[in-house]
């Protein structure tokens, strides 16, 4: 009996250590705790790095699972994405969509972005890149640079 509670406490101990070891950045780094993404957040893309006129507005949803999901004010639908957390309090996102072509979906976008919460958790900047492919999966255009700033929407 003795053994088996050694073993037992044994287990419990090493499962223990793995609960509470700090979660990694992809290069290995400790993560904060703190300020994180999910939640819902109020999007402005700008064209330009100044911020001056924002081209569009969307509402964006960041879920614990790594999923994103994005309203746009321009189109109808919504557009999703998958995002990992790749330092402190920054995000690596993948997103794609569907433009309004003739026939409508015709063309289809990708999205990169590099995201990174303030540090009060209530906003967050970012950048990233979209770049377009027509309906035989070749690119049209050159990819076009993103600037991104967007405020937390709290729980009403």
């Amino acid at each position: 009996m003795k053994k088996l509670s050694i073993t037992f406490g044994t287990i419990l101990l090493v499962l223990g250590c793995f609960a509470l070891s700090a979660a990694k950045a992809d290069d290995g780094r400790p993560l904060e705790r703190g300020p994180q993404i999910v939640g819902l957040w109020d999007v402005q893309l700008f064209f330009d790095p100044g911020h001056t006129q924002p081209f569009a507005e969307t509402y964006k949803q960041w879920h614990s699972d790594g999923l994103e999901i994005e309203s746009p004010s321009f189109s109808p639908g919504q557009c999703q994405g998958v995002w990992t957390q790749s330092a402190n309090r920054t995000v690596q996102l993948y997103h794609v969509g569907f433009t309004q072509g003739n026939p409508p979906g015709t063309y289809r976008f990708v999205e990169t972005e590099t995201d990174t919460v303030s540090t009060d958790g209530n906003s967050y900047d970012g950048t990233g890149e979209q770049t377009f492919y027509d309906e035989n999966g070749n690119q049209v255009g050159d990819p076009v640079a993103l600037y991104i700033q967007a405020t937390r929407l709290p729980p009403q």
